[in-house]
């Protein structure tokens, strides 16, 4: 019998002391439930997953041209890029209600108020970044979120409901190509795209109960107490979940890696230090470091950098064959429509399309001048040497 209510989220293989925290917490407040982890990687023999909680790899989803779509992301873009997916297949398999966590999210109740909700109607419940005007000390202000989007999707849930699978398809759709986190073009990942949320979904709830989805961009208008009877309290509710964005546990005092402030006092620092301490019993319990992530290099073993990603996304929606075997000899190839430099050198195909993407550059370098090739060349050699870039992705065979 399909359960009604799925927890779920997504991780690589990095972040398993994470998900351990997060779906021990789940299991503890919802015994109920279904438990998901929407591995962003591939499974390894090697590794310990959370107990009692059901592996799904992203290449199980069914996504269409799947070595394409993992190629195209780096690691932080695919883990975003598979969460509709996911959504949908545990829709598909009968569950009512789906919920999705961030894996570096403790749950400290039961959410039984946030269940009400998809019962009584909602077909998707949303968390903003600010429930309040951020103050002058927010370490996150309003043009941030502007740019990487109102409600903070490291939370989403859903409902079996009539206008639940058209968006979900239609976000699906938007994040099969375009799951950028590339803010000067107005992306971020899955997340922006869903400020159109409730102008899509009619039965859309944002919850602004600042018990939900505390974080370090919001702590500056909550204030986190002990309760008297155990346990914690936000603005003297109790705590539902805590996003613990950022946050290193062998630094408990700060609240997270992103910025220097707040610094945790009192009552938060009492619950950071817990948290902490359930991650590293996490990590002791799981034993040795994860394998390298498995879409991270080509099949040679060569790790593919952000700038070749972005060439293949910008210029190959399809690809015939498999890009982790072939793409590595396409960035070297020389560029048909370059001259050779004053002294030989070649312009490659990845050396075109990052001067090709850049205005200053094209401002700096005319490839159509043999001594401005040269230029370009030696400024690419020294910029990807410094970025860690293999010669043999960029630097034609002689």
């Amino acid at each position: 019998m399909v359960a009604r209510t799925a927890f779920v989220s997504i991780c690589s293989n990095n972040y398993l002391a994470q998900a351990e925290v997060f779906f021990a917490s789940a299991r503890t407040h919802h015994p109920e439930a279904t438990l998901v982890l929407g591995l962003a990687d591939r499974t390894d023999p090697g590794l310990r997953y959370p107990d009692g909680v059901e592996v799904l790899p992203a290449e199980a989803l069914g996504i269409a041209d799947f070595d394409g779509f993992a190629f195209g992301y780096d690691v932080t873009e695919f883990n975003t890029a598979i969460k509709p997916f996911l959504m949908l297949r545990l829709l598909e398999r009968g569950h009512r209600n789906v919920v999705y966590f961030d894996p570096d999210i403790e749950i400290f109740r039961r959410l039984d108020d946030l269940l009400d909700l998809l019962a009584g109607g909602a077909s998707f419940v949303v968390t903003p970044h600010f429930c309040a005007p951020p103050t002058e000390a927010a370490p996150r202000r309003e043009q941030h979120v502007m740019q990487t989007g109102v409600y903070n999707l490291g939370f989403l849930a859903v409902a079996q409901a009539a206008e639940t699978e058209p968006v979900l398809r239609w976000w699906a759709r938007m994040l099969r190509h375009g799951c950028f986190n590339e803010q000067d073009r107005g992306l971020f990942v899955d997340q922006k795209y869903m400020d159109l949320l409730p102008g899509l979904a009619e039965h859309a709830h944002v919850l602004r109960d600042t018990g939900f989805n505390v974080a370090y961009w919001n702590l500056d208008r909550r204030a986190v107490t002990t309760a008297p009877e155990g346990g914690w309290c936000v603005d003297g509710r109790p705590l539902g979940f805590f996003h613990f964005s950022g946050f290193v546990p062998e630094r408990p005092g700060e609240v997270s890696k992103y910025t220097p402030e707040p610094r945790a006092t009192g009552a938060l620092a009492d619950l950071l230090g817990g948290h902490a301490a359930r991650r590293r019993a996490a990590a002791a319990r799981l034993g040795s470091a994860a394998s390298p992530y498995a879409y991270g290099t080509f099949r040679s073993g060569i790790a593919i950098p952000d700038m070749v990603r972005h060439m293949f996304r910008d210029k190959h929606l399809t690809w015939s064959g498999d890009p982790f075997a072939g793409y590595e000899r396409y960035s070297r190839l020389p560029h048909p429509a370059c001259r050779t430099g004053a002294s030989g050198e070649i312009v490659t195909n990845l050396m075109h399309h990052r001067h090709s993407r850049d205005p200053a550059l094209r401002f700096a370098f005319h490839l159509d001048n043999p001594f401005e090739v040269t230029a370009y060349a030696r400024f690419f050699a020294r910029m990807a040497a410094a970025a860690g870039i293999d010669d043999s992705l960029w630097r034609a065979a002689a």
